[in-house]
């Protein structure tokens, strides 16, 4: 039995949400400065290693990074939409 399969190493802060965002095979996770990964799980097209293919940073101006304090996923299967909706302790939505 196998008890760690892989290893992030990205965030600089405690990370504070790790998301699986279904159906896609996609994991994201976010720190206490707002850092928010996308990452492609192993075994997607052939791929065997975890793949980052989104950073993004939380701004509520250019200078305060804003942590993200919900996250939650939507996907409408009949017209292929998906929406990621981020919350976060400014109270700002964002879609």
């Amino acid at each position: 039995m196998k008890l760690k399969e892989y290893e992030i190493r990205a965030h600089k802060d405690e990370v504070t949400i790790v998301k699986f965002l279904k159906p896609f095979p996609l994991l994201m996770t976010s720190d206490s400065k707002g850092v928010m990964y996308i990452w492609l799980l192993p075994g997607f097209l052939g791929r065997d290693v975890l793949t980052c293919v989104v950073k993004w940073i939380n701004k509520h101006s250019m200078e305060i990074d804003i942590p993200i304090s919900a996250v939650d996923v939507y996907y409408e299967a009949k017209t292929q939409s998906f929406l990621l909706l981020i919350g976060d302790e400014k109270g700002d939505v964002k879609i």
